[in-house]
């Protein structure tokens, strides 16, 4: 598989779930807003917004978090070239670039790190 077709499948399996959790709570906020169940405007609406803004962002994270490493495993075994990959999934914001800290908040267990670099190793040969 190309490095691009992997790419398109991760952002239909990460990005798009992580939208989702993102801006469905704020769509809902919104919509509250609009239909008077809660303040559009000054403090008492502040107290809805930020906490909802809050879980919209911690839950998007999240997802994203539990969902790359998950799509690494799978994109690992697909495609040849995992730097090509690791490239082009940088450039169309997918993952972080290599060795950013916030590839820190990727959230697997030890055994699906385990899997990675096993395949990471065998697919770069002497190079890694």
């Amino acid at each position: 598989m190309l490095p691009r077709q992997a790419v398109n499948r991760g952002l239909l399996t990460i990005y798009v779930p992580s939208m989702a959790v993102l801006l469905t709570p704020m769509l809902a906020l919104i919509a509250a807003h609009k239909y008077g169940f809660i303040p559009s405007t000054g403090l008492a609406s502040a107290k809805w917004a930020i906490p909802t803004f809050l879980v919209s962002f911690v839950g998007g994270w999240l997802v994203w978090s539990v969902q790359v490493p998950k799509w690494r495993l799978w994109a690992y075994a697909q495609v040849d070239d995992i730097d090509a990959l690791l490239v082009e999934a940088a450039e169309a914001q997918l993952i972080w670039p290599e060795g950013s800290c916030l590839q820190r908040t990727e959230i697997a267990s030890a055994e699906t790190w385990k899997r990675i670099r096993a395949l990471e190793a065998a697919k770069r040969g002497s190079d890694y």
